[in-house]
Formats: structure tokens, C-alpha cells, sequence
């Protein structure tokens, strides 16, 4: 479980893990962030404590209103509280470089 065999025996986790394993630390962080016991923080959610342990850790694929009260108690939105965190602040996504880098690029091929 975890992850998916591809084609060639190729192995690539499993997406919906990932994001749920992503939720949970991100769940988790916040709170701890906040200051609140997983209790406090359920109540502040309209949530059952088992319901955000469960969450916690990601044994839960929560339903979308669940999502958005766990979002507004953090005061964030729902496309935040899912968002990866496992890169590094300095690192750039993959796409295009930028504007310095295309130049440096350009002058070292000359």
C-alpha cells in the first residue's frame, strides 16, 4: 500500500497517500503551531476528536466540508491546508528558470 506498479515494473507512490500523508502534517503542525491540544483544536473545528486524530494520522480521507472547517479554524483555505510541504523553501518548482538564470544559460552556450 503506498504506492503504485506501473507498466515495466516501475514504482511511483500513490498519489491520494501522498496528499493524505501531506493533510496530516500539515494538520498536525498547525495545531501545534496554534498551541491547542488536539481536543481544543477538534472543538474549534465542530469536529469529534477521534475524527481529527484519525485525520492526524492520515487514516482519513476527509470530506470536503471537513476540510473547509479544519481550513477556517486555522484561518487559511482549503488549497493551503492540502498544499505539500515537504520542499525545501528555497527550492523553485520545476517550470521555468528565471529571468538571470535563462541569461547566464544563454551566455555560457556562446
Amino acid at each position: 500500500m503506498g504506492e503504485l506498479r506501473l507498466s515495466g515494473g516501475m514504482v511511483h507512490p500513490d498519489p491520494f497517500t501522498t496528499a493524505r500523508q501531506a493533510l496530516a502534517a500539515n494538520v498536525t503542525r498547525l495545531r501545534e503551531r496554534a498551541g491547542w491540544t488536539q481536543q481544543g483544536a477538534a472543538e474549534a473545528m465542530g469536529l469529534d476528536v477521534k475524527h481529527l486524530q484519525k485525520l492526524e494520522y492520515g487514516e482519513l480521507n476527509p470530506s470536503l466540508r471537513t476540510l473547509v472547517r479544519v481550513a477556517g479554524a486555522f484561518g487559511i483555505t482549503v488549497g493551503r491546508l492540502l498544499a505539500h510541504t515537504s520542499r525545501k523553501r528555497t527550492e523553485r518548482p520545476v517550470g521555468r528558470p528565471r529571468k538571470q538564470h535563462r541569461a547566464r544559460a544563454a551566455l555560457s552556450q556562446t
